[in-house]
């Protein structure tokens, strides 16, 4: 949700342009691969919950979906990773 809120969010330079004119916060170069990466992932919702499930079909790949993904939060988001996360020689 973080990537696409970025993807469709105006910056904020360009709030008072129309939609169809303004930047976006988050805006990809143009790469056939890279576009159908990020269009090839699916979800499902679990019924009576808010949890989801992501896949992506047989043969294609989601890794630069995901790192997009994650950068793009911990760039919003940032702070330190969950302890768990961070590996045992850097304390």
């Amino acid at each position: 949700m973080n990537l696409k809120q970025l993807m469709m969010a105006p910056r904020e330079s360009d709030k008072g342009l129309p939609m169809e004119d303004a930047r976006r916060k988050f805006e990809l170069p143009y790469d056939q691969d890279v576009h159908a990466e990020l269009n090839v992932v699916q979800w499902e919702q679990s019924p009576g919950s808010e949890v989801y499930t992501f896949s992506h079909p047989e043969g294609s790949h989601d890794d630069r979906f995901w790192s997009i993904c994650l950068a793009c939060y911990a760039a919003t988001v940032g702070g330190e990773p969950p302890a768990r996360l961070v590996p045992a020689f850097k304390r």
